[in-house]
């Protein structure tokens, strides 16, 4: 058994999803909405769902690193929230910030975005290439970069998954609150769990207002119908009594709040727990489906003559947050850092410029070892 391969994949947990059990047996199930059909399913098994075969690898290296380093250590933290122990809110906070960005990494809309991200830049260079060259394109962003078959998508699938763990250290100074639901309505879960949104900065005009390591970050999991982990930059937010982490949610406009952010992550379904909630869901997907927090862009910021017949052309990838229009009840915004708001920072350069350094020297030696393997392949 120690050699068994696991070939269903899963790239949302079961131990996460088995928060949102429908029948609480031995054996979890959930409700599935499927999004893009507009329909439901019934107690569908939770090993089936919210996975691919051989999504991150056929030899389970990757599968079994995430099972053994990043979502064990998070599910014992997580398993003790949900039997209302959050001792481990503070202490646990390393493993728990670690999972968030590896989840919120690794799905398969997660993966989708970043294509985006290298597209948007993708675009930008066909265009230019396009109107110096007079080629005739109509839609430059008809071309797209993909991975070109099933291995090179679990690779950069595993690529993703692996990239989301760095960023954690980057993000290891959020702290934790548990929003506890004691309304009659339920918290739902997406297929792109991690729910972000950047409250502080909503009126502010700036191209890396997207930014994981902004002032103002904050990340929303789902752990069940009635809990909810936030991470949030303590600078900024106020959650909560000072004497706590943990508070009630009694306003239905809250619980709302955060289903509409699961509704626009979600990729294809959404996972909930009693079937009361198929109708409110209809109505999520009716207003909010499709229209994503956060959108990739880009624009071309001219050219100029460098010489020698060479002209050097600019263009700039940045992200657009939605304006939500309703704030929720359960944070403020500390006064001392309101006028802040008004201008973009990130909540510690030093770090930003270490996790630069890091990925930088990760693709050297990723380059390095590449011309090594050809050089060695073409010796044989």
């Amino acid at each position: 058994m120690a050699n068994q391969i696991t070939i269903n994949q899963h790239y949302v947990p079961q131990f996460l999803l088995g928060g949102f059990d429908s029948i609480e047996a031995e054996k979890p199930k959930v409700h599935i909405f499927d999004v893009e059909r507009n329909a439901v399913r019934k107690n569908q098994a939770v090993k089936e769902v919210f996975s691919q075969n051989y999504f991150y690898d056929r030899n389970n290296e990757i599968e079994n690193f995430l099972s053994s380093n990043i979502e064990g250590p998070a599910s014992e933290i997580i398993n003790r929230i949900r039997c209302n122990d959050f001792s481990m809110l503070g202490k646990g906070g390393t493993e728990l910030i670690k999972f968030m960005c590896c989840q919120n990494a690794r799905t398969v809309e997660g993966r989708e975005d970043a294509l985006n991200f290298i597209n948007a830049h993708f675009h930008q260079i066909v265009s230019d290439l396009n109107r110096l060259n007079d080629l005739g394109i109509n839609d430059p962003e008809g071309f797209k970069i993909r991975p070109s078959d099933k291995d090179s998508m679990r690779y950069f699938n595993a690529e993703q998954a692996l990239s989301g763990v760095i960023d954690s250290k980057g993000m290891e100074d959020l702290e934790f609150h548990v929003l506890i639901n004691k309304t009659n309505e339920e918290f739902i879960i997406s297929d792109h769990a991690i729910a972000r949104y950047n409250w502080f900065y909503r009126d502010l005009n700036d191209p890396r207002i997207g930014s994981m390591l902004a002032k103002g970050v904050q990340l929303f999991l789902p752990l069940s119908d009635k809990i909810c982990l936030c991470a949030y930059d303590a600078k900024v937010y106020k959650y909560g009594s000072k004497s706590s982490n943990v508070s009630e949610l009694h306003f239905e406009s809250d619980v709302f709040w955060m289903n509409q952010l699961q509704m626009r992550n979600a990729r294809s379904f959404i996972a909930f727990k009693s079937i009361f909630m198929e109708s409110n869901l209809k109505k999520l997907r009716a207003e909010f489906y499709g229209k994503k927090v956060y959108s990739r862009k880009s624009v071309h910021l001219g050219q100029e003559d460098i010489g020698e017949k060479r002209l050097k052309t600019k263009h700039m990838v940045y992200t657009e947050q939605v304006k939500l229009r309703d704030k929720p009840t359960f944070f403020k915004v500390l006064k001392k850092s309101r006028k802040s708001a008004l201008y973009f920072e990130e909540r510690d350069p030093d770090v930003s410029r270490a996790l630069m350094m890091l990925k930088e020297k990760m693709r050297e030696d990723r380059t390095a070892n590449q011309a090594l393997t050809s050089q060695s392949t073409r010796t044989q």
